[in-house]
């Protein structure tokens, strides 16, 4: 096992020297080599019968590093214990890895741990924004009833000529000088005039045609269309319209209330929509202001913070600062003293928030639960359209911690902890207002 001597005291960093004698790290890599060798299956040998040296040439690095880790893991685990330290960060291990993987020696490490400091509290009460709130008025109440009748609505075939807000089953195949381009053809496809889901005026163009009508539809893509082969360019669609359907709003009767919402009326769906609107647009708020408000948190707080993690988040956001630096024009570059005083900023104010979250959801014993992850997921999914199991399996795939999304949900219920507590003066908007509001391209949730 791993003996250890404290070689730095302070307050906020405590560094050990940890030592191993190589006949303890050797014993421990036979064991598992030999359990390996037991269940090892290698072309040429049967299973279980692998030899011992075969083994060692496919598995031996990884096993003594494992080994290693496990040693090394035992000796961290006593050190915090014994000391009852309250880490800001994981431990950091520094070794040589020669040493390790060519064996033969005794083995030392040097640990460091970061401490986590004495974090201030935060009056949030006293902490003042200037936003918005939003109350739906009759009319967005209306309006959100007529686009849910219209998602409900059914498709009947008519024999008439399109008009606006029909919708038009078409074949198409689209031409870019007389040339075919791939995406560009469709069957069947049923498109709603006045969508807007093509480009250009290309839905205009098939109002006044019927069923069994063949036209050329002119058109040019815009210029900052997703494929870069398209953009700009005129193309030519030969369209047929192979059915026109109108809209049937649907009715709203008990039965079919019941079925799609929570109302048994058409009144108590009303209430139902206002309340959506507001929870949607208030909640939309809430969630762009976060960042104005943990700006306003790191602003307001200043405290040591441990030495080895400010130095590790300065050196990487310097790498990546520099790069992007480089990218720029000669007349928009920053001098390199310039974004190296900006990164040590910037890296202990980054450094001081995360230990003010972590600090406030120990206080306030905020954790990720089962209930909240599912939660969590089951939003994100409605959000992105994708299945909740694919989305956690595509979280877990980028966590090497395993506790990546405990701790993005934790952050997040802080955060909405913060927002309740904060106190926020609402100029209080309708539902129309807001969207209007959200198009200017100077618009701020935060009013100065």
């Amino acid at each position: 096992m791993f003996s250890y001597t404290k070689i730095k005291d302070s307050k906020l960093e405590q560094i050990f020297e940890a030592s191993c004698l190589n006949s303890v790290i050797e014993s421990k890599y036979s064991v598992e080599i030999a359990e390996i060798s037991k269940k090892a299956s290698i072309q040429g040998f049967r299973k279980g019968h692998v030899p011992t040296k075969f083994v060692e040439e496919k598995y031996g690095k990884s096993v003594r590093y494992n080994s290693f880790e496990k040693l090394i893991q035992a000796c961290i685990n006593e050190i915090v214990t014994k000391n009852d330290y309250r880490l800001a960060s994981q431990p950091d291990l520094d070794f040589d890895e020669n040493t390790l993987f060519e064996g033969g020696k005794d083995f030392t490490a040097k640990i460091t741990f970061s401490i986590f400091p004495e974090v201030p509290e935060i009056n949030l009460e006293n902490m003042v924004i200037n936003t918005y709130k939003i109350e739906a008025t009759d009319e967005d109440v209306s309006h959100s009833l007529e686009m849910f009748k219209k998602q409900n609505s059914t498709n009947v075939k008519v024999e008439r000529e399109i008009m606006q807000g029909d919708v038009a089953k078409i074949h198409f195949k689209g031409y870019i000088d007389g040339i075919a381009f791939k995406g560009g053809e469709g069957k069947d496809y049923e498109l709603e005039i006045g969508s807007k889901t093509f480009i250009d005026t290309f839905e205009e163009q098939l109002i006044g045609r019927k069923a069994g009508d063949k036209c050329d539809v002119l058109v040019s893509f815009p210029e900052n269309y997703q494929s870069k082969e398209l953009a700009s360019k005129p193309a030519k669609f030969e369209v047929e319209i192979v059915e026109v359907l109108e809209k049937q709003p649907v009715e709203l009767t008990e039965e079919f209330l019941k079925s799609k919402t929570k109302s048994a009326n058409v009144e108590e769906l009303k209430n139902e929509l206002k309340e959506n609107i507001e929870k949607y647009y208030n909640g939309f708020v809430r969630d762009n202001v976060k960042a104005d408000i943990f700006d306003m948190i790191a602003d307001s707080l200043d405290f040591e913070v441990p030495a080895k993690i400010l130095k590790n988040l300065i050196d990487s956001t310097l790498k990546s600062e520099l790069q992007e630096n480089e990218r720029l024009s000669e007349e928009k570059r920053k001098s390199e003293a310039e974004i190296i005083e900006n990164a040590g900023k910037d890296s202990k104010k980054r450094i001081m928030l995360s230990l003010y979250i972590q600090n406030l959801a120990k206080k306030e014993g905020i954790n990720a639960e089962e209930s909240d992850i599912f939660a969590f997921l089951m939003d994100e999914a409605s959000k992105t359209g994708m299945n909740p199991m694919e989305l956690l399996n595509l979280y877990q795939q980028n966590d090497k911690s395993g506790n990546g999304l405990k701790e993005i949900i934790k952050e997040k219920k802080v955060y909405e902890f913060i927002y309740d507590k904060i106190t926020k003066n609402f100029e209080i908007l309708s539902r129309q207002k807001m969207e209007d509001l959200t198009k200017q391209t100077d618009f701020s949730l935060i009013k100065k």
